[in-house]
């Protein structure tokens, strides 16, 4: 065996020793190893770096809007497969199906939100009429879809429009403005990248390009969650001219007369 130097212990230290059942009266003193050094220096760095992410992001949602739906934006990365020939459900000529997708991604645009949401953001809403205490409201994104459904469908006019729309070169107007705005707002800096073809003298764009992005099927489960009927002749009532969008007993729509509301004032009350 190796040469071992044993120090004696004085009394304190045997009553410590013996408070923790350490058998031997003896303690070897050993040097600490590098690697637990170092180990103890990596986790130091991880808990700092941790603590520095918690308070960005602790920051970050500080400066941002208030938003009910904030624990429902998961960011998520996404690749983009967006070729020009592409075939996706959204794209293509008008059809059944197409249109059935493009109404399944604006289908829960109509959500009930509480006075706390709307004292969070200083505005009103409307009151909605089942007795719930709760006001309409809309996020965003879905009125964004709205106004890109809209514009699409103004591409095939003799397939889409029954009756004509009042204002509808304005509407789509503001609609095209509503969406340069937000993409300007979200400011999307993934980067773009580009080919040459062996047939073509100008660079080809690739258009599969991953995207900082956030999670659509917890933003729309939110909605979904909050969404109420427009259509039952309950929920939302004018206060002195009726159902909002009236229905038959067939479950029809019915086409009324309205005045232009580019010409209407606004009635609605402050938040109780």
């Amino acid at each position: 065996m190796g040469n071992t130097k044993y120090d004696r212990l004085d009394d304190d230290e045997r009553e410590s020793v013996g408070e923790q059942s350490v058998e031997s009266s003896h303690s070897r003193r050993m040097p600490i190893p590098w690697s637990f050094i170092h180990l103890i220096i990596i986790i130091s760095y991880t808990f700092a770096y941790l603590i520095l992410v918690n308070n960005l992001a602790h920051t970050e949602h500080a400066d941002s809007i208030y938003s009910p739906a904030r624990s429902a934006h998961i960011p998520q990365k996404i690749l983009f497969k967006d070729d020009i020939a592409a075939l996706n459900p959204y794209r293509g000529p008008p059809r059944p199906e197409l249109d059935a997708a493009w109404a399944d991604l604006v289908k829960y645009s109509n959500i009930r939100v509480s006075a706390d949401d709307l004292r969070a953001i200083n505005r009103t809403s409307v009151l909605l009429s089942d007795d719930s205490g709760m006001y309409m409201s809309e996020l965003n994104v879905h009125h964004q879809l709205h106004c890109l459904k809209m514009i699409r469908q103004a591409f095939y006019p003799e397939y889409y429009t029954e009756r004509p729309m009042r204002h509808m070169e304005e509407h789509l107007d503001h609609c095209i403005d509503n969406l340069r705005m937000a993409l300007m707002c979200k400011a999307d800096i993934s980067l773009q990248t580009y080919d040459w073809l062996d047939n073509n003298r100008r660079p080809f764009a690739n258009f599969e390009i991953e995207h900082d992005c956030f999670n659509w099927d917890s933003v729309n489960g939110w909605a979904r969650e909050r969404s109420f009927d427009l259509y039952d002749n309950v929920t939302l009532l004018h206060p002195t001219l009726g159902p909002s969008f009236p229905v038959d007993e067939h479950g029809k729509l019915m086409v009324t007369d309205d005045p232009d509301p580019l010409e209407g004032n606004i009635i609605t009350p402050p938040v109780d």
